[in-house]
């Protein structure tokens, strides 16, 4: 009886003890496959950072790179629009010289330079210039003693004809004048005695002729 009740005890020591292995084993498996999975969640934690790290940055440079494209787009146009600006004063100067030029003469002598060359224009030009360089200085000089004594000053607007060999032909007031009666006859006087002028091929095409003398006391 005694030796039945051990062999008893035994076997169930035996079934306990298997049966605690057998728990003891499946606990050590789902140990090791929750490490397992714990290890791949923060694998893809970790690969998730990194796209986002690397967004991040594939980003910041984009950006940086659009701003310096920008950057230099704007650069260009400001370059652009001076150059423009430049361009415009340049063709300014050009008209009002071309203005100061032709603003004398009438629609016929117009006509008749239109399809010249520039060469026959700055030929009228320095001609004019010529002519009124040398009137004005006659007209400085004698300047009249009676608009002297009265501190009196004006602009006297000469227009007159040359043939084609320089000499005067005809001479009149013109509508800019801003001048007494004593200063018109001293500005008349001044073309009369210096003509004849130099005869020049440009007398063949243009022989109308208009000039400011000016007349100021220093």
């Amino acid at each position: 009886m005694i030796f039945f009740f051990k062999e008893r005890q035994s076997k169930f020591i035996l079934s306990l003890s298997f049966l605690l292995a057998i728990i003891a084993h499946l606990a050590l498996i789902l140990l090791i496959n929750r490490i397992k999975l714990v290890k791949k969640i923060e694998k893809k934690e970790t690969v998730i950072i990194l796209n986002l790290n690397s967004e991040n940055l594939s980003i910041k440079e984009s950006t940086s790179i659009n701003q310096k494209k920008l950057q230099k787009t704007i650069i260009r146009n400001k370059k652009i629009i001076k150059k423009e600006v430049r361009n415009k004063k340049i063709i300014k100067k050009e008209v009002s010289n071309k203005n100061t030029t032709t603003n004398s003469l009438s629609s016929k002598d117009l006509k008749k330079l239109t399809g010249d060359s520039l060469d026959s224009i700055n030929l009228l030009d320095l001609y004019k210039n010529s002519i009124r360089n040398r009137i004005q200085d006659y007209a400085n000089k004698k300047y009249p003693r009676k608009s002297l004594k009265k501190n009196e000053g004006g602009i006297v607007e000469i227009i007159f004809k040359l043939d084609v060999d320089g000499n005067l032909i005809d001479i009149k007031k013109g509508l800019k004048t801003k001048a007494s009666k004593t200063l018109i006859r001293a500005a008349f006087k001044a073309v009369e005695n210096q003509s004849p002028f130099k005869k020049n091929i440009i007398l063949k095409k243009i022989n109308e002729f208009s000039i400011l003398i000016v007349y100021k006391i220093n």
